[in-house]
């Protein structure tokens, strides 16, 4: 868990990354494609082609069934996820980096109406599925006092923002203590949100 004063050095790397993410979630919105052989999933802007069904094909996202790519409708529904993610991602991005202390610049990818975010430090997966407000945490590692720490405390925030989702600990590199919500299911230790 970091100190509860954090430098301005770190406050700006944290700027920097929520101004890369929200510039990629805009590029995303526009994105646009030039076929008219298309579907399109209007939940999630998950994209199709047309040849390789006969008719409209389920999302293999959400399950939703696809309907034909119109560029307005689709821009309009990809403007709306985005709203929808710029709301809440500068919360959860702060609240993943404090308690995690990044050091270095996560990676991230959009797609799909979810965004996933790699911490490079440690081997820590972040997903955040706009479409559903759902998040998944993925701990491979989870090996000190501090990671029970700031998992309590990255639970907790997310609870606090209504977020839904789960928290996985991969064994075997869980060693004692966990969280005092984290269950064992199958493979793994989880904590429902």
């Amino acid at each position: 868990m970091c100190n509860d004063s954090q430098s301005t050095m770190e406050l700006a790397k944290e700027m920097q990354i929520v101004e890369g993410v929200m510039k990629d979630l805009a590029r995303w919105a526009e994105e646009r494609r030039v076929k008219n052989d298309l579907f399109y999933c209007p939940t999630c802007t998950n994209v199709g082609y047309k040849e390789t069904y006969k008719r409209p094909p389920k999302c293999s996202e959400c399950g939703t069934t696809m309907v034909k790519y119109d560029e307005e409708s689709f821009g309009r529904r990809r403007r709306k996820l985005v709203e929808k993610a710029e709301s809440v991602l500068p919360g959860l991005i702060d609240v993943l980096m404090k308690t995690t202390c990044a050091k270095r610049p996560p990676n991230w990818m959009i797609k799909n109406g979810r965004i996933e975010i790699e911490l490079d430090h440690c081997p820590t997966k972040f997903t955040y599925d706009f479409v559903r407000n759902v998040a998944h945490i993925y701990f491979f590692y989870f090996d000190t006092p501090q990671h029970k720490e700031a998992t309590e405390r990255l639970v907790a925030e997310l609870r606090r923002m209504g977020i839904r989702g789960d928290v996985v600990i991969y064994p075997p590199h869980a060693n004692p203590p966990l969280p005092q919500d984290a269950k064992f299911e199958g493979a793994a230790y989880v904590i429902r949100l």
